[in-house]
């Protein structure tokens, strides 16, 4: 919905960071493309930026304006629930590959709302998950990704996480 006390319009947003209006929806959907940790492996930024625009173009042949998506958030374990949406552990790649699809997107006049703002361990009981870790781990591991994507990027919008950070 518009939200005008902050200037946001209304719009249509949908989750999906594979496909436009996601694999679970019975109307009309974009192209299904790869997911993230395998988008992550090429290390490839242009790769990456153009992986975006196609993404935008997608997202604007289903009339979307934005997408839940993508995942910068950093795999903690191999058992995460949403580590298909995720790119790596490390948070400097995490952070390029987030950076160039969003930007990518953003030239079609597109946006995602990168996730899951953060600390994302498991689907599982996620509302009342503790994370336990260091301030220091957390902004130079897990908040860091998300940093280089506003600021290289141009990132507007998250999408958080039920995390309770301990």
């Amino acid at each position: 919905p518009a939200v005008p006390s902050v200037g946001k319009p209304k719009l249509d947003d949908r989750d999906g960071p594979a496909q436009s209006l996601g694999f679970v929806s019975n109307v009309r959907r974009g192209v299904g493309f790869p997911c993230a940790f395998v988008l992550a492996q090429a290390w490839n930024q242009r790769l990456n930026y153009e992986y975006g625009v196609a993404f935008g173009n997608e997202m604007a042949g289903v009339n979307l304006e934005g997408i839940f998506g993508f995942g910068c958030n950093i795999h903690r374990s191999p058992f995460g629930g949403r580590n298909f949406e995720y790119y790596s552990e490390d948070a400097f790649l995490s952070g390029q590959i987030c950076a160039y699809e969003v930007y990518g997107c953003l030239t079609k006049g597109l946006y995602s709302y990168i996730k899951h703002f953060a600390v994302n361990d498991n689907e599982e009981q996620r509302k009342g998950l503790y994370t336990w870790l260091s301030e220091q781990a957390l902004r130079e591991i897990y908040l860091r990704p998300f940093e280089i994507a506003v600021k290289l990027g141009k990132a507007k919008a998250f999408m958080t996480s039920f995390t309770m950070i301990g």
